[in-house]
């Protein structure tokens, strides 16, 4: 599991995009 702490919810989005591919 990765836990990321970031305020801006589009960065989180992106990273999790990224990931998921």
């Amino acid at each position: 599991m990765i836990i990321i702490n970031i305020k801006d919810g589009e960065s989180l989005d992106k990273a999790l995009k990224r990931f998921k591919k």
